[in-house]
């Protein structure tokens, strides 16, 4: 006799499947899709399949799903060793850190790389050797390449550290993956840096995070996961007719950065690029780092450390910031830490600044030293003060002032020139930005003090993505002397094509930007 609620055909449950990537209709939405007139099954990991149908072409499948939730499944990858049996809830995120998919090689692909043969499909543990001992001649390092007019698509690997970071270039697009799930793409972003042969002049363009090689296909196919490259308009920006070269740059985020992405799951094995082969230094020791991290600024605290009544430590500038200890709320004393300061003599840190490309790394006792002279550093000057001009600035024109390295927002309505001051290391500097609508965007900064005609400043400007694409352009430039002549303050000035502009623009009218200016340091 039959018992009740049992499945009677357990081969036809098993052949339910994803018409689009033949696994099991266990992960929602579940849709049904009209096709030259056959209907498809649809489920929720191919969902980006169908974000162009037709509404009245497509029904979702509740009845399905609230029957479906009431059975366990398999993982996807069973046949390749995964013995694990989830629940209809469980399904979605445990395939994305499974160990034992199975995934192609990057190069197989004859749509994208139709002069590529590689058919090797593997665990993806097995990747990066495969890599390694098939395609060594793809692997760049550093990742450096230039930028021609070829029509034709084109890969290339760059390590770092122990992982291997593909990077897949179309005429205009770029896309930046990571052989790892989507949570460690998550924990990583990355930059491109442009620049002419004289490398005078760059731009930066940064994504905030990498994206998964095993979804190659999917990532391939959404340009709003790639980095656009407008070979025409960087050619105008960079005032060149000449090649452009790139230069990727990847950075893993500080731990409370990873913590909220991972949940506070474990994620040792993330690993952050290596150290400038010419630096012929180890690279820094990410795990040790990131207990080093001072709970207040994030920055790795280097001899003195302080610690509170409860054995907390802090780094000694935010010990002058703040009075209570952020995690106890426990006084600091004068006490230090010296057993932690003693293992700090056996590590090596890198700058504060490698997320935004300096690859030095050295002992505790250099790496404050370098970094306060870091060209990539904002620091005051000690020698010079314009004090009677930055006074009448800050009295008569106070809602002109502006403070370097914060972030401005600009109505793109607005057509308004504007002009503006910074004080930054003693000197004064002019922001001139002229552009509205659908035009380019010029930028300049000037340097109100200079007397010479070599310019001893560089200005950064950024424009900031707001959306959750974190879209990032950056371009940099000399500061030069003040002009009376109100039509020569764009002669030097960068422009920024309104086509770049555009896909950063915040509820349809305003754009948020940032200028950093640093002094030009000299090598002799």
């Amino acid at each position: 006799m039959d018992k009740e609620f049992e499945f009677v055909d357990r081969n036809s449950l098993e052949k339910n499947t994803c018409n689009i990537c033949d696994k099991l209709l266990n992960v929602q939405p579940i849709n049904c899709v009209v096709n030259d007139a056959c209907i498809e099954k649809i489920c929720g990991r191919c969902v980006h399949v169908i974000d162009n149908c037709n509404n009245k072409n497509m029904w979702r499948q509740y009845a399905y799903e609230d029957l479906a939730r009431c059975i366990s499944y398999p993982c996807s990858n069973k046949k390749y060793g995964c013995e694990v049996v989830l629940h209809w809830d469980e399904v979605k995120n445990h395939e994305i850190v499974c160990t034992f998919q199975y995934i192609s090689c990057p190069l197989s692909y004859k749509d994208i790389f139709p002069d590529k043969t590689c058919s090797w499909m593997g665990n993806v543990k097995k990747l990066d050797e495969h890599i390694e001992n098939c395609h060594k001649d793809c692997v760049l390092n550093p990742p450096q390449f230039d930028l021609t007019d070829s029509k034709s698509n084109n890969i290339f690997f760059t390590h770092v550290t122990s992982q291997l970071i593909t990077v897949a270039r179309e005429k205009y697009y770029c896309l930046l993956m990571i052989n790892g799930n989507d949570i460690d793409s998550q924990c990583f972003r990355y930059q491109l840096e442009l620049f002419d042969v004289t490398r005078n002049n760059s731009i930066i363009l940064r994504k905030q995070r990498l994206e998964s090689v095993r979804n190659m296909m999917e990532c391939w196919n959404d340009v709003d996961r790639m980095l656009k490259i407008d070979l025409v308009h960087l050619k105008e920006m960079l005032a060149t007719a000449g090649v452009i070269s790139g230069r990727f740059g990847v950075v893993k985020k500080n731990k409370k950065e990873i913590v909220q992405i991972t949940g506070g799951k474990d994620h040792e094995h993330l690993t952050s690029p290596a150290a400038d082969a010419k630096t012929k230094i180890p690279p820094p020791d990410e795990t040790m780092l990131q207990e080093l991290e001072c709970p207040v600024c994030n920055e790795h605290m280097i001899p003195p450390i302080f610690i509170c009544e409860a054995g907390h430590s802090i780094c000694k500038d935010c010990k002058m910031r703040v009075q209570n200890c952020p995690n106890c709320r426990c006084q600091f004393s004068g006490a230090r830490n010296f057993t932690l300061e003693k293992l700090t003599t056996r590590m090596h840190y890198p700058c504060r600044n490698r997320e935004i490309g300096c690859p030095f790394v050295s002992t505790s006792e250099k790496i404050r030293v370098h970094e306060s002279a870091c060209e990539l550093s904002d620091n005051a000057c000690i020698l010079r003060r314009e004090a009677k001009m930055y006074s009448h600035v800050a009295e008569a024109h106070a809602k002109d002032l502006l403070l370097a390295n914060s972030i401005y927002i600009r109505d793109t309505r607005d057509k308004k020139e504007t002009h503006n001051v910074l004080y930054v290391s003693g000197e004064l500097f002019r922001l001139s930005i002229r552009g509205s609508g659908n035009s380019a965007y010029k930028f300049n900064v000037q340097h109100l003090g200079m007397v010479e005609n070599e310019p001893k400043f560089r200005y950064q400007l950024q424009i900031i993505d707001q959306s959750p694409m974190g879209l990032n352009v950056s371009l940099t430039n000399s500061c030069q002397c003040v002009t009376e002549n109100p039509n020569a303050v764009y002669t030097l000035a960068v422009t920024i094509p309104w086509d770049m502009v555009k896909p950063l623009v915040f509820e349809g009218r305003y754009f948020y930007y940032q200028v950093n200016i640093t002094l030009i340091i000299k090598v002799i």
